[in-house]
């Protein structure tokens, strides 16, 4: 809508620099006072309208599509996740070199050498294998050579001093102690202001405005449990779901088939990455699907063997860049050791350098593979 008002209804009688002098007939003065009455309600009604001089009128009401809009476009949101293997506080049966070196040299030490890693993120996960819990009463299990870790509930400073955010719970030791254990390992992250998940119990992480869920499984977890728990994930409004699994041979830098089958299962549900552990030494990483895939993380801080023949470890970041609704996800893979020394395990675990990082580098590329 524009308002003109005649030029020659107007005229200058002789007001000084800066001012207007105005001789309006008297048949003009009710359009003028209307054109002008309307041009101060639009002015005070609207910000939005502005004046512009034109040779042809002293006011011109812009149109409102002539007035640049809000740029309400949001700018990238960045998220790194760090994801590290298994990790056990304490000991098993009759061990007590984990107790020893907490004593000895505080809870600071063990995430020492990585946190500089750790607390640049948003998020760092690790796989908590095994109970805190003072319970002695472990469980019953099959087999002559069974292994039982347990560490003191205070042992989540060891977590806080090396800003881990989230534990998984979901392995074959977080029941060593049975319910009582898993109970008081539970009570012991929440008190800690840790958050945990793995089997029913999933999370929902809400990091820079963006929801990113955490489903873990173990072992013999049907495809269709998976799906269920990657739904009740979407349900409680994650945007990124993140899959976690406890599985895989011993020792083997292979996938099993069941291994297969569950991150393949995962994804076809709608999860974003599928990342194992168990086997207690790294295997590959691929795609499938355009989703990441890290088969073993292999130890981390393990205090399951004082002296483990490969000690070799990596941590696995995700990168999750939000731009409107567009997201992505890209992986990086930084090579480290779950030792200090390499002629025993110190709790200790650092990031690969130079020929070391080069080696395992060179080790992952190698076992890697189209597995799927």
């Amino acid at each position: 809508m524009k308002i003109f008002v005649d030029r020659t209804a107007l005229r200058s009688r002789g007001a000084g620099r800066g001012s207007y002098g105005l001789s309006v007939r008297s048949h003009n003065k009710k359009r003028l006072a209307l054109a002008v009455g309307l041009a101060a309600v639009l002015l005070l009604t609207s910000a939005a309208y502005v004046f512009a001089d034109d040779t042809s009128s002293p006011f011109i009401v812009a149109e409102p599509d002539a007035i640049p809009k809000p740029n309400n476009k949001a700018a990238n949101v960045d998220i790194t996740i760090s994801f590290a293997g298994d990790t056990t506080l304490g000991n098993n049966v009759g061990k007590s070199f984990f107790v020893d070196t907490y004593r000895e040299k505080g809870a600071g030490w063990f995430f020492g050498d990585v946190k500089k890693v750790f607390s640049k993120d948003d998020l760092t996960v690790v796989n908590l294998e095994g109970a805190l819990t003072n319970s002695s009463q472990h469980i019953s299990k099959p087999g002559s050579r069974v292994f039982y870790f347990r560490g003191s509930p205070k042992y989540t400073d060891i977590l806080k001093k090396g800003s881990v955010e989230i534990c998984n719970i979901a392995n074959n030791h977080s029941m060593d102690y049975g319910s009582k254990g898993y109970k008081d390992t539970k009570n012991a992250l929440k008190k800690a202001d840790i958050r945990y998940y793995g089997g029913d119990s999933v999370t929902v992480s809400k990091v820079k405005g963006v929801k990113i869920g955490f489903v873990g499984v173990q072992f013999t977890s049907s495809e269709s449990t998976i799906k269920s728990l990657i739904q009740k994930t979407k349900k409680k409004g994650a945007e990124i779901i993140i899959f976690t699994s406890h599985d895989g041979t011993e020792g083997s830098y292979r996938p099993t088939a069941r291994q297969k089958a569950a991150a393949k299962a995962a994804i076809n549900a709608g999860a974003d990455a599928a990342i194992f552990h168990h086997p207690h030494v790294i295997q590959g990483t691929e795609t499938y699907k355009g989703k990441f895939i890290a088969w073993s993380l292999g130890n981390f801080c393990f205090g399951g063997n004082s002296n483990p023949s490969d000690k070799d470890t990596m941590i696995v970041q995700l990168k999750i860049t939000k731009s409107g609704k567009k997201i992505t996800i890209t992986p990086k893979v930084i090579p480290a050791r779950i030792s200090s020394h390499d002629g025993y395990n110190d709790l200790r675990p650092k990031i690969a350098k130079d020929k070391t990082k080069s080696r395992i580098a060179k080790k992952i590329k190698q076992i890697s593979g189209d597995y799927l």
